[in-house]
């Protein structure tokens, strides 16, 4: 083989295997965002990246041959979903947000790469000698990261891909370990070792690979590898399903822009008795491991007298909402004495705060940028049709930006929430975009930002700074059962801050709620009625911690997402303590 045709197919080969292993995270990602969110699930997954490659590149301490390694790399994609899964929730069971995903990522996805690195260069495509093993690993380490984006898009295509393409990849990996079991082997053109391995000469080890290579078909047969399939349903789920065992019934489950949607219903069982404080009678929208929010149903359904309750699309009825954050971003329609005639939302949920808006007859406008949370809030939660020209499934930057100010009515309010999975889209909280959201205001509009955090954090005071040098007068409110805070709650409690923002000169303030205001709602009344009891003071807010290495968040200086990373694993913790284990195993 001469150099230039050494170098193609070294080349070439060296893709096709990124390639793979991009496929292989991008599977192994699906099954874990789901049960530990995206901030502890790729914590350490790139630098596991770059040891796969390292080890199965330096494959000298592998005393296998290269059917054997394929024939391994077979087995271990039979077995990937099903291990995947139950590795993962078991970890997760543990209550270990940083050791749980590594834990996975160690057992399973790792030997997967290392067998798909060690047989790189197996067939004599070695790299050319400037491609060390150390310089594929850094290859592996920017590169395959930048592939998932492509191989997510590519398995989304697929109802059950964690079965169907590593059952493809079995099938592939063990066509290659039965034509090197046929064909003679290609001399190894790298310096022999000094010291042969006597395993890789025992004729014995040597039988009974070959045999289970010969076995190892019967396990590609659909009812012989079924029991390996992944629990984890279809997406999009054809249609409702009831678990056979666990009070939950799973409505709608699909891959979407943001992640898994997941909407589901538990019930209350015999066990149950009266309205204790257990989760049950609840119906939730789940992104990933991310409680984007919940209405009670059945028994604790409640309303106050002379209200009728609200009810979804198929009639069904509806209670309050399980979070206090969107009942409390309702208290903008109580500022100033003010008629408002149009509002804005940005991030929907499951409606909450929307859903009020259009019952006190205010046009209101939804940008929301995952199509599926939209539908499952229309179907399953009981938004109303906003109306035409009224909803835009997209980035809310991109929204904002190209509308013509012009041209377009200006909104009296905009609520602004858009908090998910341990952290926000750091791009919609930057200076210039809280410029451009002032543009499609009234002059004397309100912006209604949602933020969850801890009071005393630097996270939460760079929002708030940044967010003044656009609107002045900001007041903010906690969403916590009890409206009265302890010192040790600003640092300990993980909670929603609501602010209320505006740069008009007038003062910002509110009026007493009435029965008009609530709308039927016991929560309501009750945040509501002591809304004025909430407000957190905004000394705790303008200190700078000795941390603090950031004013305000820039287009050009942006640490917000950065900063985030540690209340990812928290909100972890968080999410475990609303829903129970079991809850988030099924999706």
């Amino acid at each position: 083989m001469n150099t230039m045709t050494h170098l193609i197919s070294s080349s070439a080969s060296a893709c096709a295997t990124f390639i793979v292993a991009a496929t292989a995270t991008s599977l192994h990602e699906r099954t874990l965002i789901p049960l530990y969110a995206t901030i502890p699930t790729k914590h350490h997954l790139d630098s596991l990246l770059a040891v796969a490659v390292l080890l199965g590149h330096s494959q000298r301490w592998l005393p296998l041959t290269k059917s054997q390694r394929w024939l391994l790399l077979s087995i271990l994609c039979l077995v990937a979903p099903i291990g995947t899964f139950w590795v993962a929730a078991t970890t997760a069971r543990w209550g270990w947000p940083v050791l749980g995903p590594l834990t996975a990522h160690v057992t399973t996805l790792l030997p997967i790469l290392v067998m798909l690195f060690s047989v790189l260069p197996i067939y004599g495509l070695y790299p050319w000698p400037l491609l060390t093993s150390a310089s594929l690993a850094g290859c592996a380490y920017f590169v395959v990261p930048w592939l998932t984006l492509f191989t997510n898009q590519l398995i989304s295509y697929f109802p059950n891909p964690d079965g169907t393409i590593y059952h493809a990849l079995a099938i592939g990996a063990y066509g290659f370990a039965w034509i090197n079991y046929q064909t003679p082997q290609i001399p190894d053109p790298l310096p022999a070792p000094k010291k042969k391995s006597k395993r890789l000469n025992n004729p014995q080890k040597t039988r009974s690979w070959s045999t289970l290579a010969w076995i190892s078909p019967l396990l590609l047969v659909p009812p012989l590898h079924k029991p390996l399939s992944s629990p984890i349903l279809p997406h999009p789920l054809p249609k409702p399903f009831r678990h056979p065992e666990v009070p939950l019934t799973i409505l709608s489950s699909v891959e979407s822009v943001t992640g898994l949607i997941v909407v589901g219903e538990i019930h209350r069982t015999s066990s149950e008795q009266g309205l204790d404080q257990a989760m049950h009678s609840v119906r939730f929208m789940r992104a990933n491991h991310s409680l984007l929010g919940g209405l009670w149903t059945d028994i604790k359904v409640f309303v106050l007298e002379g209200w009728d309750p609200w009810t979804d699309s198929f009639g069904d009825q509806l209670g309050d909402s399980v979070y206090a954050a969107f009942n409390i971003q309702e208290a903008v329609l109580l500022a100033n004495h003010r008629e408002f005639k149009n509002g804005l939302i940005i991030g929907l949920g499951t409606g909450v705060s929307a859903t009020a808006f259009m019952r006190h007859n205010i046009a209101t406008t939804i940008v929301e940028i995952d199509p599926a949370v939209y539908e499952a809030a229309r179907t399953y939660f009981g938004l109303p049709d906003p109306g035409p020209g009224k909803v835009f499934l997209e980035d809310a930057r991109t929204w904002v930006n190209a509308r013509d100010t012009n041209r377009a009515e200006l909104f009296d309010f905009v609520v602004h929430d858009c908090f998910s999975g341990g952290g926000v889209p750091e791009h919609i909280f930057t200076v210039e975009f809280f410029h451009e959201l002032k543009k499609i205001m009234v002059d004397d509009g309100i912006l209604v930002l949602n933020v969850a955090g801890f009071i005393d954090s630097e996270t939460i005071r760079l929002v708030f700074r940044t967010v003044t040098q656009v609107f002045p007068q900001c007041r903010g409110y906690h969403d916590q059962l009890k409206p009265e805070l302890t010192p040790e709650q600003h640092a300990a409690d993980l909670m929603n801050i609501v602010w209320f923002c505006t740069s008009s000169s007038e003062a910002l303030e509110f009026r007493e709620s009435d029965d008009g205001d609530w709308l039927g709602s016991p929560l309501r009344r009750h945040v509501l009625s002591n809304f004025s009891q909430r407000e957190i003071p905004n000394e705790l807010l303008t200190s700078i911690g000795p941390a603090s290495n950031y004013t305000i968040i820039t287009d050009a200086d942006n640490q917000l997402g950065k900063m985030q990373d540690a209340l990812g694993f928290h909100h972890w913790q968080v999410m475990r303590e609303v829903m129970s284990d079991v809850y988030w195993e099924i999706f």
